[in-house]
């Protein structure tokens, strides 16, 4: 589950996918989009990076 907090009316938006095209507040209907993905406790997600081994070895 994740969660993006709304600059305009400050309420927080759950979603159980963390990527897509758009994500509406459903408080004001501010497009969420640019907001920083958080975990549902508010810390921020970190995707983690290909190895760089595994790059060079493509």
């Amino acid at each position: 589950m994740f969660r993006k907090d709304c600059p305009q009316c400050g309420n927080s938006s759950f979603s159980a996918a963390g990527s897509g095209s758009t994500w509406i507040c459903p408080y004001c209907g501010l497009e969420l989009i640019k907001e920083p993905l958080k975990n549902t406790n508010g810390s921020l997600v970190k995707f983690n990076s290909p190895d760089k081994e595994e790059q060079n070895a493509s």
